[in-house]
């Protein structure tokens, strides 16, 4: 049944919701855990980069990284193994950093007592049912909460503290991003096959059954890292688009 499901992912389009969490079904449960967190369609890589540039990077492994670490702990079941990724990449890579730098730029010190020493290493020797139980997310947390935090905190959807990128590049942005990545000097760098840029883009922007708003997001940041920092400084204020002008969309 599982490979039954991963193989009808093939019939939807890429980008649209569902897709990628059946067609990982096919993988084993390291690739399934490393394919959850890409941004982009499966197998796109020989298509998204230009010739010479794929050439370059055909035999390096993108996710290598996370694999050594999940490779690391054999002895471990598959919800610790995939905690420990996340511990070793996602958290320390990622949103830590994140934190750090944003409260740092606002004059604010962060701190993260979940993430005490002791603590995490006695919960990590916990079976891993009392972490996720019955398809229940931090289970072992809620109960300890209980009683604490009202019945309706505990039970609510996760709600992160996400922006809503998917509108704007359905947007006015769509073409602040056109414009961006199409560019004779994003084009002149020969890392992205143009005609792949325009498709991901034209896509996002026709249809809601697809959702690039992330891939687009990395694109356009990689961009402007670019401009920012490896080209000369010709990059006006004015063509970055303002925060008033998001707030609007």
């Amino acid at each position: 049944m599982r490979f039954l499901l991963g193989y009808g992912s093939l019939l939807m389009p890429n980008g649209m919701r569902g897709k990628k969490r059946l067609h990982n079904m096919l993988y084993d449960h390291a690739t399934r855990c490393v394919h959850s967190i890409t941004l982009f369609p499966d197998g796109s890589r020989p298509s998204m980069y230009s010739p010479d540039y794929f050439a370059h990077v055909c035999d390096h492994d993108p996710f290598e990284r996370q694999l050594s670490e999940y490779r690391k702990v054999p002895h471990l079941d598959v919800t610790k193994r995939m905690q420990y990724v996340d511990a070793r990449v996602y958290l320390a890579d990622d949103i830590l950093v994140k934190v750090d730098k944003a409260s740092m730029f606002n004059s604010l010190e962060t701190r993260t007592p979940l993430l005490d020493q002791h603590l995490v290493e006695y919960v990590s020797s916990l079976p891993s049912t009392m972490h996720l139980h019955n398809g229940v997310l931090k289970y072992l947390l809620k109960k300890v909460a209980a009683g604490v935090v009202p019945a309706e905190t505990l039970t609510r959807p996760k709600h992160g503290f996400s922006v809503p990128i998917k509108q704007w590049f359905r947007g006015d942005l769509n073409a602040y991003a056109h414009e961006l990545l199409d560019a004779p000097r994003a084009r002149q760098r020969g890392i992205f096959n143009p005609q792949y840029i325009r498709n991901l883009l034209n896509a996002h922007a026709s249809t809601k059954l697809v959702n690039y708003s992330e891939a687009i997001w990395a694109l356009v940041c990689l961009e402007l890292w670019f401009q920012a920092y490896m080209d000369e400084p010709t990059l006006h204020s004015e063509q970055i688009p303002r925060v008033e002008m998001l707030r609007n969309h």
